[in-house]
């Protein structure tokens, strides 16, 4: 069925673009990751929500992030991805955030709301995360 194959080829688009993002996460490059997120931008940690109004904005979020985890001994978040969409996408994910040693120091589900732009790329325009004992969430 030609629906079944667009939603198909619609998810392995999103999923390779998840994966190059949290690659650039992993890597603690806060400025490698604006190609990714739509500006302004938006965070829902626990019952905190914060706007990001600027790209120097989302970069101290994600550098603060880095810094609260690699207090923790992080090194890589690991992700299991399912997703449905079509020009927009939601993406529920399980994210286990790995320590040094190899050990899990959190672990989480974060919904993610995805815009396809005009110019072909996926964009995240807004997460919504619960991770338990997590240092490095929004205050």
């Amino acid at each position: 069925d030609s629906a079944m194959a667009l939603l198909d080829s619609i998810g392995s688009e999103v999923e390779l673009f998840y994966r190059s993002y949290i690659e650039s996460f992993n890597r603690g490059d806060a400025a490698a990751m604006l190609p990714y997120l739509a500006v302004p931008f938006v965070m829902v940690s626990g019952a905190k929500a914060t706007g990001f109004d600027d790209e120097k904005a989302v970069v101290g979020l994600y550098d603060s992030m880095c810094v609260g985890m690699r207090a923790d001994n992080w090194t890589h978040s690991t992700v299991e991805v399912t997703l449905a969409g079509a020009h927009g996408a939601i993406l529920i994910v399980t994210e286990a955030r790995i320590r040094a040693d190899g050990s899990e120091s959190t672990r989480g589900k974060a919904c993610y709301s995805l815009q396809l732009y005009p110019d072909g790329n996926w964009r995240v325009a807004a997460i919504i995360a619960d991770f338990q004992g997590d240092s490095s969430a929004i205050k």
